[in-house]
């Protein structure tokens, strides 16, 4: 996977898309819950999000190309 990570209305819910490739990375119900994957992703890569509306318009631009930490969150570890 390479290029930014767009989060997309699609039927049905949203995807999670990169620039160089009109493949969905992944599909989702929730927009939130897109936008979290899309954000990890990002920071994975040291890329950015970019999140669409319904309407197609871009919202917002996340960018994540310095280096973060991933919080444990993002990898689904339950709170103590």
């Amino acid at each position: 996977m390479t290029g930014d990570f767009h989060v997309l209305a699609v039927p049905g819910g949203w995807s999670i898309q990169t620039e160089t490739d009109p493949t969905p990375v992944a599909r989702y119900e929730l927009r939130d819950t897109a936008i979290q994957d899309a954000r990890v992703l990002a920071m994975q890569t040291r890329t950015s999000v970019i999140i669409h509306g319904i309407d197609g318009n871009i919202e917002a631009r996340e960018s994540f190309r310095e280096p973060t930490e991933l919080p444990s969150s993002a990898f689904g570890t339950p709170n103590a």
